[in-house]
């Protein structure tokens, strides 16, 4: 027999105001949704367990956040892959066979040839929200 109990309502609008985002992440990385929302469910089961110590504190995004990279990698770990497994397979790709098509891109003031040469990161950003279009609160499909 289960019973329940109920949950702090600060607790409730914590999970509300926080799930979209820690799925989304949890999926970036674990590659599916499925294994996003058993990571994001032990996720919010663990910061419930502390949640009266982390309202005391003034981290609480830092320490949530915290919470949820360390199981996104402890399950990548198990799997034996490494994080952000959608943006190192075929994003990367992706990515890559566009650089080389910007590095021939035609431009005037070299924008294309300025955007080929920024930091792994800031090119990735630059391309999928710019270039590609992609929403800044959800990753491309793939």
């Amino acid at each position: 027999m289960h019973t329940t109990f109920p949950l702090p309502l600060d607790f409730e609008a914590f999970v509300l105001s926080h799930q979209e985002f820690f799925h989304l992440y949890a999926e970036l990385h674990c590659g599916n949704r499925t294994a996003a929302e058993v990571v994001v469910h032990e996720v919010f089961l663990k910061i419930l367990t502390g949640w009266d110590g982390l309202l005391q504190e003034d981290e609480l995004e830092r320490r949530t956040l915290a919470v949820l990279h360390r199981h996104v990698t402890k399950r990548l770990a198990r799997e034996g892959r490494d994080p952000a497994d959608i943006i190192n397979g075929p994003i990367s790709q992706n990515l890559g066979a566009l650089c080389g098509e910007l590095e021939l891109a035609p431009s005037p003031i070299g924008l294309y040839e300025a955007i080929s040469e920024l930091p792994a990161r800031s090119y990735t950003v630059i391309v999928m929200r710019f270039l590609m279009g992609t929403p800044p609160s959800r990753p491309p499909d793939t």
